[in-house]
């Protein structure tokens, strides 16, 4: 599954990448190097949270839809009497 990005998404991203490395690895990596790896991530990583991701929506819709259908019980009586 190829995951696909706006331009200016991938852009955003590389520059985050590039911030990243540079702040925390003490090193400057070029807009080439970023874009490998955002690709690798995208290849790799990517499918994995988008399977959990949609695993978490079809949890939350079956919920949903399980709580739609359950019949809604009749409210008891206040006073006792019938």
């Amino acid at each position: 599954m190829e995951i696909k990005l706006k331009k200016e998404v991938e852009q955003t991203l590389i520059e985050s990448i590039r911030r990243y490395v540079s702040e925390n690895m003490e090193n400057e990596i070029g807009e080439l190097q970023a874009t490998l790896f955002l690709q690798y991530c995208l290849e790799e990583i990517g499918p994995c949270i988008y399977n959990s991701a949609v695993a978490d929506a079809q949890r939350y819709v079956q919920e949903k839809y399980r709580t739609w259908r359950t019949p809604a019980t009749p409210p008891s009586s206040a006073t006792g009497a019938s």
